[in-house]
């Protein structure tokens, strides 16, 4: 997450580095001022490294379900499943979950 090679007394991101970010959305048009977003969740999801060129069938195999597994997609509804819980569990039985996503999210 953070860069090795800035300085110490300022903390950088790296580039290439992939997160799941989910906002609400507060829409206050009954109080007459501009709908805010907040960030509900902020989850790293780090992409399964290659393996080398000398690398097993096996290998192959299981890196092949492991990058099923960590797809961005699966991780995003995971964070949805789990906002969904912690709205039931807080009594927000019938308030509405919309999700939006950009084309990354509709790939197999």
């Amino acid at each position: 997450m953070r860069d090795p090679l800035s300085p110490a007394f300022q903390i950088n991101l790296q580039w290439g580095l992939r997160y799941v970010h989910l906002a609400a959305i507060l829409p206050l048009y009954e109080q007459d001022v501009d709908p805010r977003a907040i960030s509900k969740a902020f989850v790293p999801a780090p992409s399964v490294k290659n393996p080398g060129k000398k690398a097993t069938d096996q290998q192959l195999v299981d890196h092949k379900e492991c990058k099923n597994q960590q797809n961005l997609s699966k991780i995003a509804v995971q964070q949805f499943a789990h906002l969904r819980e912690h709205l039931d569990a807080t009594g927000q039985h019938d308030r509405w979950v919309l999700t939006i996503g950009d084309g990354s999210y509709t790939n197999e």
